[in-house]
């Protein structure tokens, strides 16, 4: 998976590298992104945590994909009304993020990253721990905030 995940940023990378008009950043630009990024994961996991969907959902990209560990890519646009339905019948507890890794090109940052929470199945009451490990892609948008774009998952255990 490590090398799938760094063979899929480098070409991202090199895509994106291939399109810049070689655009003067900050300095500090890497960790103003970051920072923004980590902020931003956690904002995820405090609306998973609370169940507030709605800010969950504006976190994402309208252009998001995600890719499971069981080679099933799903996107926002098309996907949006199972994705609620899902999370109208589960509950989401002690949801953690940890970026283990970040690295920012413009507006693009491709990130490693372990989520890791409790999932309650509302109707049965079954409660699952789960971690996800995986590889994200962030996108900055036109009024300069961060969003989710891509998230390749490795899987849960």
């Amino acid at each position: 998976m490590k090398k799938v995940t760094l063979l899929m940023a480098l070409l991202y990378l090199l895509i994106l590298n291939g399109c810049n008009n070689e655009v003067k950043l900050p300095d500090d630009y890497e960790a103003q992104v970051t920072a923004k990024i980590s902020e931003l994961m956690t904002k995820y996991a405090e609306a998973l945590d609370n169940g507030d969907q709605d800010t969950y959902w504006s976190y994402f990209d309208e252009g998001y994909l995600r890719l499971n560990s069981n080679n099933v890519v799903s996107n926002l646009e098309k996907n949006i009304e199972t994705y609620k339905s899902y999370f109208a019948n589960h509950s989401y507890e002690d949801v953690t993020n940890n970026q283990i890794d970040l690295v920012v090109d413009h507006d693009y940052a491709f990130g490693i990253g372990q989520l890791e929470y409790t999932v309650i199945n509302n109707e049965e009451q079954d409660t699952v721990q789960l971690k996800s490990s995986g590889f994200f892609v962030y996108k900055k948008q036109e009024e300069g905030n961060w969003k989710i774009f891509r998230f390749v998952m490795k899987g849960s255990n």
